[in-house]
């Protein structure tokens, strides 16, 4: 598990090694305390080696829009799954299980 603020600048809000794993699977949790606003969602990552892919589906949120934009990218033999706020600060607890690669 791992627990991060964010607000518009792309912040990592988990990462692994891609040296010893392939892929993840994320449960996130978003929350926006100041509109007192609430995401759900799961994302799928897996790597190639040089490039992150991920997938989220089944995003709920308690608001009318989504909280954040979240991506993944390959940085030097590490995974990143970054977020990006689409209000202000938002906080992010990714709870996640690794595959060896």
């Amino acid at each position: 598990t791992s627990s991060t603020n964010f607000t518009s600048s792309a912040t990592t809000i988990m990462s692994f090694n891609a040296t010893s794993y392939r892929s993840a699977e994320l449960f996130i949790q978003l929350t926006d305390t100041a509109n007192t606003e609430y995401a759900a969602m799961k994302g799928v990552v897996v790597h190639n080696g040089t490039t992150a892919f991920i997938t989220v589906h089944g995003i709920t949120n308690t608001g009318d829009s989504d909280l954040a934009t979240i991506t993944a990218v390959y940085d030097s033999g590490t995974v990143n799954v970054q977020a990006v706020s689409t209000g202000g600060v938002t906080a992010g607890k990714v709870q996640y299980s690794l595959a060896a690669v």
